[in-house]
């Protein structure tokens, strides 16, 4: 199994004692964000010592999380392409695979689905050339709240299917946002990267937020055990990733983080 961290469920450490925190948990490798802290998504190290650090501890770093709002009204995909060639750049040079593509997600989202999914796949088609060049993936991440401009993987791939070149982009599945959405398709070619994270909570569904996202345990109730399962069956190899964005799990020492981690792993496997 190709396991993975995201920075976003061990947040307090700096990179360089996150990736080897990381590495002493078993990981193969982990996602940078650029939502924590002040937003330095290297911490300001080089990009350089990074690949160095990395390729010490045999680690890979798989994504940058992300570009936000990548599929907005045509006005804004200058401003995305800038923040783009950033992010893509900063990947390059620091031997990142990929960076992932989040929706726009406002409750106030007043387009339609017509003008939403073309509003995507223009975007794709601004983004490809900026990803191809440079070798880098982009992962998109459908988000399953209601009022999300991308909610299913089924329109993602539809998009992905409709751009001009297809090849630079893949699907991210989140068992969270999956469940959400009350998805049942899943797309096993498609899909580069699993975000796991489980809930126990007893809300109802439009009511679980990202702070409800915990380790995955013998009590889940989003199936995450199942979701894992049939993207095995149907032939599925990819990476397998925490993102665990409880506040509970983001104030957990090292060795408690480690010991829930390893049981997390055992009831998502047994």
């Amino acid at each position: 199994m190709k396991r993975a961290l995201n920075r976003i469920t061990m947040p307090k450490p700096g990179l360089e004692e996150f990736l080897k925190r990381a590495k002493a948990m078993h990981f193969d490798a982990v996602e940078v964000r650029n939502d924590l802290g002040d937003g330095r998504i290297l911490d300001g190290l080089d990009p350089s010592l990074v690949r160095r650090l990395c390729a010490h501890l045999d680690l890979g770093i798989i994504t940058i999380n992300a570009l936000q709002r990548f599929n907005d009204r045509a006005g804004t995909i200058p401003a995305r392409i800038t923040e783009l060639r950033t992010l893509v750049d900063l990947a390059s040079r620091a031997g990142i695979e990929a960076v992932v593509l989040c929706p726009v997600n406002d409750r106030d989202e007043a387009r339609s689905c017509e003008q939403r999914m073309e509003d995507t796949v223009r975007a794709l088609d601004a983004y490809a050339p900026i990803f191809t060049d440079a070798g880098v993936k982009g992962y998109i991440e459908p988000l399953g709240f209601s009022f999300c401009s991308l909610r299913y993987k089924r329109d993602a791939a539809t998009a992905i299917e409709a751009s001009v070149d297809s090849t630079p982009f893949a699907l991210l599945h989140d068992t969270f946002h999956h469940y959400l959405a009350q998805e049942e398709e899943f797309f096993p070619e498609l899909t580069a990267l699993v975000h796991i994270s489980g809930v126990t909570v007893e809300k109802p569904r439009s009511a679980i937020t990202d702070d409800d996202r915990i380790l995955v345990t013998a009590s889940d109730i989003m199936g995450n055990k199942k979701q894992l399962e049939a993207l095995s069956a149907a032939g599925w190899r990819g990476w397998r990733s925490y993102e665990c964005f409880s506040s509970d799990v983001a104030h957990l020492e090292s060795e408690d983080l480690a010991t829930q981690i390893a049981q997390s792993w055992q009831d998502l496997e047994g």
